[in-house]
């Protein structure tokens, strides 16, 4: 057992855990190196037999909680008269080894889960999770000294190398009405403030130039108020880029854990989609999207996600670099852990309420760039799921190519060019300009103290490069032919129907080595399908659909890489989505909840798997 910057690191058996200085309660009594746990009452009537039940059920449920933590027991909540604690003593003795159980004498309540007696105090049991795939940057606890404020866990090496990350007990959660996030653990994207935490943005210049934040980004504040366990903030590609492992200079970038392990793990909110795919233990990952950064790594990583609705929540103390796309967004394995943590952190939101469909009238499934190679294992695969979304909604699903479709049906605004033509330079005018003057007070800010430039990535560098060469105009002009795109899609793809789902693929499937160097640098157009649901500022619900094999270079054997698809809709429409993904998966008894390792599922067939 040692201390660690106000912390006591200890291990039982092969497992390791670290306490943490918590609010005094009544164990004075108690000698120094013991354990007591700490149970909350969730009925008025506590019968015999009670306790034990109650252990039974929280050693199957929590995996921090252990009977060598049952040393002593506190019982929170006004003892019930008829309740026994001598017999309840005797009974969890026997099985357990439990020397006391006692009521709480406190007013203030307790949080429950285990502790470690040190000095005649409380310390809180916290379980080091080792983090194999490399996706945390920083593990996390709240500071009992500065409100609001978290502090980093001292990094807990294993004999391998491998930092660890701090999980709280699943007990140690109020009452569902305070917090209705309180059953989730959940971790967070490096492009988010956390107070008392700096703020890397995956570059070590911008690391070492500015101070921890005084604030916690609001979006976070909300989770953090509704009870939700930050364990820590994941790694992300430098300044939200779609930089590959190879390109990954000052932070080294998560490691998939799909496939042969090699593979990688797609950009951006990369960190937090390895997690979830990795870890049983971690519930849910945050990350954001500008255009692609939470879908593309839901694919590479083989996770369920949520790309939300624009300006439900501030953007204050996220980091963005084009504010009319980024937003927040959700990575889960569980997707119905997802749509009930999405639910909690919206709240009642009037925004959401007004949009909240109970039907949807058609399905459109858009067919350009990301439909796959026809006759491949994504394209079969794909095309039974496009059925079984028309037969779930007992209509035909509409195939729509938006370029066709502009050519038959060209707004006014387009004057004779096509699809192509009119956004041809819209992404580079938009996104990179913003991209480039986003980072300017960075750059200048840098220069002004280390007189000398900051060094960023070169797939960063590029970017700025071209985004620098746009004026003001020019931005101005391609948000307008963005609009003109936006206004079109809304009548002539969607037809004026609100309740409208749209589909699109997932990029192609095929290897992507981690050693790999991306071929080239291109500029992503804005009719990309990543562009839609930005541009209509809507949701975008990610849901894995099976696997496609191919031969590792790395292993030498067949492996398995993800397959996806997106649903989209209106914007707003984020619930009414989510509940009919929800509708639809079970309706095709499709896998809710995906293994964590190399598969997200054991099916040898990828067709059968999905009905």
């Amino acid at each position: 057992m040692r201390h660690l910057d106000a912390s006591i690191v200890f291990r039982i058996k092969e497992v390791y855990y670290v306490a943490i200085s918590a609010k005094p309660f009544g164990i004075t009594d108690v000698n120094d190196g013991s354990f007591v746990t700490v149970l909350e009452r969730t009925t008025s009537n506590i019968a015999s037999g009670w306790l034990e039940r109650s252990i039974k059920g929280h050693l199957q449920s929590d995996d921090v909680l252990r009977r060598e933590f049952l040393e002593h027991i506190v019982v929170t909540g006004t003892t019930d008269p008829r309740c026994d604690w001598e017999i309840e003593t005797n009974i969890v003795s026997q099985t357990w080894g439990t020397k006391s159980v006692r009521s709480a004498a406190e007013v203030e309540p307790i949080v429950a889960g285990p502790y470690l007696v040190s000095a005649g105090l409380p310390w809180q049991i916290l379980r080091l999770f080792h983090d194999s795939q490399k996706a945390f940057l920083v593990a996390l606890y709240p500071s009992n000294e500065d409100g609001g404020a978290y502090r980093s866990i001292p990094v807990m090496k294993s004999e391998s190398d491998i930092s660890s990350v701090a999980i709280p007990s699943r007990l140690a959660v109020r009452k569902p009405t305070l917090e209705p996030l309180g059953n989730f653990r959940v971790a967070v994207k490096d492009a988010f403030d956390i107070k008392g935490i700096r703020t890397s943005l995956g570059c070590r210049a911008y690391s070492e130039l500015y101070p921890p934040p005084h604030a916690t980004a609001p979006a976070i504040q909300c989770l953090i108020d509704r009870g939700a366990r930050l364990t820590g903030k994941t790694k992300m590609s430098m300044f939200l880029s779609r930089e590959e492992p190879a390109e990954a200079v000052d932070v080294e970038s998560a490691w998939n854990p799909r496939g042969d392990g090699y593979q990688g793990p797609g950009g951006s909110s990369s960190g937090s989609a390895a997690a979830v795919a990795a870890y049983d233990w971690l519930d849910i990952g945050i990350g954001t999207d500008t255009n692609g950064s939470i879908r593309r790594p839901a694919q590479c990583n083989g996770c369920f996600a949520l790309r939300i609705s624009h300006d439900i929540f501030p953007s204050e103390g996220m980091f963005t670099i084009f504010k009319q796309f980024d937003v927040p967004g959700i990575l889960a394995s569980d997707f119905s852990k997802l749509k009930t943590f999405a639910q909690g952190w919206y709240g009642d939101n009037p925004k959401l309420l007004s949009k909240r469909r109970s039907r949807f009238y058609q399905v459109i499934f858009l067919t350009d760039d990301h439909k796959p190679a026809q006759g491949s294992m994504q394209a079969k695969i794909l095309a039974e799921v496009i059925q079984q979304l028309g037969e779930f909604i007992g209509n035909d699903v509409r195939s729509v190519s938006l370029a066709a479709l502009w050519k038959s049906s060209p707004p006014e605004e387009a004057q004779g060019e096509t699809l192509h033509e009119y956004l041809d330079e819209v992404g580079a005018c938009t996104f990179l300009y913003e991209n480039y003057h986003t980072l300017s007070n960075f750059r200048d800010d840098y220069l002004g103290k280390f007189h000398r430039d900051p060094f960023v990535s070169q797939f960063v560098q590029w970017r700025w490069n071209i985004g620098k060469v746009y004026t003001r105009a020019q931005f101005n002009e391609g948000l307008r032919k963005l609009e003109v795109f936006r206004q079109w899609f809304l009548d002539c793809v969607m037809q004026g129907v609100p309740e409208t789902i749209l589909v699109i693929s997932g990029e192609a499937v095929r290897p992507n080595y981690r050693n790999d160097l991306p071929s080239g640098n291109y500029v992503q157009p804005a009719w990309h399908p990543w562009w839609i649901s930005p541009i209509l500022q809507g949701p975008e619900v990610v849901i894995p659909i099976g696997h496609v094999p191919y031969q590792s270079t790395i292993s030498n054997s067949v492996e398995h890489l993800p397959a996806t698809l997106s649903l989209l809709c209106e914007k707003y429409g984020d619930m009414g989505l989510l509940e009919f993904a929800e509708q639809f998966l079970n309706a095709t008894s499709h896998p809710f909840v995906l293994a964590s390792g190399n598969r997200m599922w054991n099916s040898n067939d990828n067709i059968e798997s999905l009905r």
